[in-house]
């Protein structure tokens, strides 16, 4: 506020009218602060699997202008199939499910915040990267490569190598670490062990083959993860 007075006469010692005028000055918010992130760029790590709908994470921006008319934070997101932002409250949103093993990671995204709603014009907008990592769940069996048939030669010796089982697991990590397992003689029933199997999936002869005596041995082997 300012006050400013009127006399009709120089000399204040005079007698003299006066007046005073109080006078209000308004400063008037302009827009010319453009929002501004609390983090130079973000990385969340989501872990497939997890449901659709709102994130834990989110991101925010605030804006240093005075009025709500130039404040008021808008945000928008790298079009993509997998995941969006609520325009009015940074919360990240899970459009669909996220399988490590189907979707190409980690996602490199772009947010951005702006002080007009999409569209409208004389908008400061600020933009940010956002790295989102799909974290992996052990959600696939390993998977065994090759047939299950072999032919072997009769006379052969204790600990010879038999043949190689070969198997994948698409899981990352420990949850990708298989293990190799003998179950059980199928044929004959009840017999013992045929064969033993290493950590590498090396399967060796517990017993010397003889086609005269038996021709045929049937016996399950096991692969697991973890």
């Amino acid at each position: 506020n300012i006050t400013i007075t009127v006399r009709d006469t120089a000399d204040a010692a005079a007698l003299a009218t006066q007046r005073k005028l109080f006078v209000s000055v308004f400063v008037v918010d302009v827009n010319d602060h453009a929002p501004s992130f609390t983090e130079e760029s973000y990385t969340i790590t989501v872990v497939e699997g997890t449901p659709i709908g709102p994130l834990v994470d989110s991101v925010l921006a605030t804006d240093g202008d005075a009025t709500t008319a130039h404040n008021t934070v808008y945000y928008l997101l790298t079009t993509n199939d997998y995941v969006t932002v609520d325009k009015h409250n940074g919360t990240l949103l899970l459009l669909n499910d996220l399988d490590r093993e189907q979707v190409p990671g980690p996602l490199n995204l772009m947010v951005s915040a702006r002080d007009r709603d999409n569209g409208q014009p004389g908008a400061l907008v600020v933009v940010v990267p956002l790295t989102i990592i799909i974290a992996d769940v052990n959600d696939n069996s390993p998977i065994i490569v090759g047939g299950t048939s072999f032919a072997l030669d009769e006379n052969n010796n204790v600990g010879d190598v038999a043949f190689y089982l070969t198997a994948f697991d698409v899981d990352l990590g420990v949850n990708a670490r298989l293990r190799y397992t003998y179950v059980k003689t199928v044929e004959p029933a009840g017999g013992p062990p045929i064969v033993a199997i290493d950590a590498f999936g090396t399967v060796t002869m517990r017993i010397v083959l003889d086609a005269e005596v038996r021709n045929t041995y049937t016996f399950t082997l096991a692969v697991s993860d973890s």
